[in-house]
């Protein structure tokens, strides 16, 4: 066959012939590759499937851990007798561990709650089960409450909190202070899962213990939770000297800059004995007293603290003398100044009689008295002797002892329009005599 080609024929013939191996191995090769990294597809895949469902297998037994975790920590299913018991616990825990003033504990309706369809209807997983307590104490008492309910690890909360401080009206103005107390009221909800035990010692079985809170209640007493940081108060004294003899009465007097804080006064040190403090309600000032003390010098350190948040206090030592009674020195009282007529004294009016003579009229108005005089008369007025000198149109002159007091219409005597001596008088007349 090759002998009827020619030589170009025959070499494209036989370079033909040499490749078609090749391509058969290329063929196989790649036939075997694709093969090859399909299976191996199909293996992670396989492997894929095999994970997952280990996961899903990992995840339901968690699931089912977890399930019983729940169930352990829930509300037993008999929901009638739950209520008494958890009534019960939260009445324990406000009242016995916490020392506050129980108001009430006020339980509510169940509530079935549904999580997940079961065959297109709805599932019952849990029943809620709210409580509602109204109770009243201090902040370290809150503190308290709430270690002692989270102590209790089982599924509730407390869905809210409100906390008021309680007041009272004080002192004469009316001004509000506080007490220390709250008003303490919050919600708790309980959930009972529908398939947990019917009845269990609940309180027994989930109660832990609290000793991990001892390490927050400090920075949560030691903060004002409703205003600034508090001030500390402080006391003064009043008196510091007394005799032997007497029971001793010291005045305390407290002072705050925060108006509404109470003071509570007390003795915190004393060598003497019998010494007490009497304070007044809702009041700012208390009496320290001391039994009767030989002569010496003594002191009582006296502490005043106030109801903030958090309560602060100071102490003061009193220091007081006791000396040996004083001699009273009796004064004799001094006579009282005798009243003078003559501040109600007055020249009423001056005028001529049916004779010719001038007459001056005296009205003496604390007396009742009206005087008539002519020159030369006179009359008795405040232990002194006043004799009319001179009577002219609106004047009149007064001789009283040495003194010549001159009057106008009108003038009270004990203030005269002039005043002169008898013997610059005399003089006068001399001088004009001689000329």
């Amino acid at each position: 066959m090759l002998q009827n080609l020619n030589s170009r024929e025959r070499l494209m013939t036989i370079v033909v012939a040499s490749l078609l191996p090749l391509l058969a191995v290329m063929w196989g090769a790649n036939k075997f590759s694709s093969l090859y990294f399909e299976r191996q597809a199909k293996i992670r895949d396989l492997n894929s499937q095999v994970t997952l469902e280990l996961d899903k297998q990992i995840n339901a037994e968690l699931a089912a851990q977890r399930r019983q975790y729940y169930k352990k920590h829930s509300l037993p299913t008999n929901l009638n007798l739950s209520k008494i018991q958890y009534d019960s616990w939260l009445s324990q825990i406000v009242q016995q561990q916490s020392q506050m003033e129980l108001v009430s504990v006020t339980p509510g309706k169940a509530s079935n709650r549904a999580r997940f369809m079961s065959k297109n209807k709805p599932t019952d997983v849990f029943d809620e089960v709210s409580f509602k307590v109204r109770a009243n104490g201090s902040l370290g008492q809150v503190v308290t409450m709430l270690t002692a309910f989270y102590d209790l690890d089982m599924m509730h909360r407390i869905s809210s909190l409100t906390l008021t401080p309680i007041k009272k009206t004080a002192g004469s103005a009316g001004s509000e202070i506080l007490t220390g107390l709250l008003k303490v009221e919050f919600d708790v909800d309980v959930i009972s899962l529908v398939d947990a035990d019917t009845e269990s010692d609940f309180v027994k079985e989930l109660t832990i213990s609290g000793s991990h809170w001892e390490a927050a209640t400090g920075p949560i007493l030691a903060r004002n939770i409703f205003g600034p940081a508090n001030n500390t108060p402080s006391v003064s004294q009043g008196s510091r000297s007394f005799e032997t003899g007497k029971s001793i009465e010291i005045s305390l007097t407290g002072d705050d800059a925060d108006a509404q804080d109470q003071l509570r006064f007390e003795v915190a040190e004393s060598k003497v004995e019998g010494v007490s403090i009497e304070q007044k309600k809702d009041e700012r000032q208390a009496t320290l007293t001391v039994p009767p003390q030989t002569v010496g010098r003594y002191e009582v350190k006296v502490k005043v603290s106030d109801n903030g948040f958090p309560p602060k206090f100071s102490e003061r030592q009193i220091a007081f003398n006791v000396d040996e009674p004083r001699e009273k020195v009796v004064q004799a009282e001094k006579p009282k100044p005798k009243f003078k007529h003559a501040q109600a004294t007055t020249v009423s009016a001056i005028l001529m009689d049916s004779s010719g003579d001038l007459v001056c009229w005296i009205h003496i108005k604390t007396l009742d008295q009206l005087n008539k005089l002519k020159l030369n008369q006179s009359f008795e007025l405040d232990d002194r002797t006043w004799t009319v000198t001179a009577i002219e149109n609106r004047q009149v002159t007064l001789q009283v002892g040495s003194s010549l007091l001159t009057f106008r219409l009108g003038d009270k005597l004990d203030s005269p329009f002039d005043t002169k001596q008898v013997g610059e008088l005399t003089l006068k007349v001399t001088s004009a005599n001689s000329k």
